[in-house]
């Protein structure tokens, strides 16, 4: 019984999702250029041959993946119901758009989708297309989510190397006070050699020196914030409190 009422409710579901109005459709190859807005800020995002830039600043560092996941919501946009003669976008959160995508097209044509806000009951997303503010879809996808975030949610940074605590032969820490370096030479009964600022050698702790290799290797990237920093006093790194210097072995 409970497969039966699996299979039944799946065939509903597929039903009712082929009975959807397609209302936007555009392959990433059909695409010149994307225009949204980011933090408030309209973006231009152009498509070349070698992959996107953004025209505001071309030496931006793109990230092509991540604007592909923005062209995928745009190859089948389907709307769930239709709103026709719509006197008051107000109601809909349409006047003012929490955003407009506007895709430039390679053959000279051009799409508008209008994003307003979500139905508090189905969570769908309401949107018009084109330029016809009298017809109000609403939408599955959360298209208001999607094309959001900042432009370096956008960016492709550096990757941090992929280190192992093992890899680690050395890790020189420099501070005003207590700076030391932690290094591996075979000469220590715990395998780990510290030397202070004043230049004195002891072993080190076993523990708390694997600690450190793994507080180390462990280190990732979580945020790109600037990609040609002029001002180092905006992140406190025009005079760091610490800067350590990891010695490793690259496994090839």
């Amino acid at each position: 019984v409970y497969m039966i009422v699996k299979g039944m409710n799946t065939e509903e579901t597929d039903r009712k999702e082929e009975e959807k109005e397609e209302i936007a459709a555009v392959s990433e190859e059909e695409i010149s250029s994307l225009t949204f807005q980011l933090e408030g800020k309209e973006t231009t995002w152009s498509k070349k041959e070698d992959g996107w830039n953004l025209e505001e600043d071309e030496n931006f560092p793109v990230d092509s993946d991540k604007m592909s996941n923005l062209t995928s919501a745009l190859e089948s946009v389907k709307a769930s119901r239709k709103l026709e003669n719509i006197e008051n976008l107000k109601d809909y959160g349409l006047e003012k758009p929490a955003n407009v995508v506007t895709i430039q097209k390679t053959d000279g044509t051009e799409e508008i989708i209008g994003i307003g806000d979500k139905n508090p009951s189905t969570e769908d997303t309401y949107v018009y297309i084109g330029r016809d503010v009298n017809t109000v879809y609403t939408v599955s996808a959360d298209l208001a989510s999607i094309f959001s975030g900042s432009i370096y949610d956008f960016a492709k940074g550096e990757e941090y190397p992929v280190i192992t605590a093992a890899d680690i032969t050395q890790i020189e820490v420099k501070k005003d006070k207590n700076a030391y370096t932690l290094f591996s030479d075979g000469k220590s009964s715990t395998s780990w050699t510290i030397t202070d600022e004043n230049g004195e050698r002891e072993d080190a702790d076993a523990t708390s020196a694997g600690t450190l290799q793994s507080t180390v290797a462990g280190f990732q990237f979580s945020k790109y914030y600037e990609y040609k920093c002029e001002d180092w006093s905006n992140y406190g790194l025009d005079a760091p409190k610490m800067i350590l210097t990891v010695t490793y072995t690259e496994q090839t």
